[in-house]
């Protein structure tokens, strides 16, 4: 949902949080990391609990001089888009008008829904057998590579499938020859299935 709100030009991460700033799903370039990330999280949520529950505005802009943080309000949380100033704001406008219902499931699940350890298990399991797939058609350097592109992605964004398909996405960009990159995607679609 959120890869898909950062595909409007202008737009250069996301995140959905509760109202508490607790509980943050995001998708934000790797030059992001965690700790930026709940910064922008706990200042959204701080300024929404200082003003009253009538004076909070559907649409939060907060400007720089270099981009602006929009902050779509949510039933049960918001979602904040960083965006460079240029941003087309109708086309925009309709994307959230769009995801906001879907968003607004969404945190009424993680309301109710703990992580199941193992749903956990299985994404770990399959990252290992990843890994092993990218260093059998790389050598033992693939060791290396494999924990460089998680320190890129965070481990903390592993929490389904499709995060699994970024890390393929990008293992494979670092498999030189032809063959070996698609014995990997071959590899990497039977782990997946």
């Amino acid at each position: 949902m959120l890869q898909n709100i950062n595909k409007v030009e202008g737009v250069i991460g996301s995140l959905v949080s509760t109202v508490d700033g607790e509980k943050t799903v995001h998708a934000f370039p790797p030059l992001f990391d965690g700790e930026h990330i709940r910064k922008i999280a706990t200042t959204i949520s701080g300024t929404i609990r200082q003003s009253s529950t009538a004076d909070t505005p559907e649409l939060l802009e907060m400007r720089y001089q270099n981009g602006m943080i929009i902050t779509r309000m949510l039933r049960g949380g918001f979602l904040a888009l960083l965006c460079t100033n240029d941003i087309n704001m109708s086309l925009l406008t309709i994307s959230l008008n769009v995801a906001k219902p879907k968003l607004e499931i969404l945190l009424a699940e993680s309301a109710t829904i703990s992580v199941n350890p193992d749903v956990v298990k299985n994404l770990t399991e399959r990252m290992d057998k990843l890994k092993i797939a990218f260093i059998r058609q790389v050598g033992p350097v693939g060791e290396y590579l494999f924990e460089e592109i998680l320190k890129k992605l965070g481990t903390a964004a592993f929490k389904d499938d499709d995060d699994l398909v970024d890390l393929v996405d990008l293992l494979k960009d670092e498999i030189e020859s032809t063959v070996g990159k698609t014995e990997f995607i071959n590899e990497s679609i039977t782990i997946l299935s």
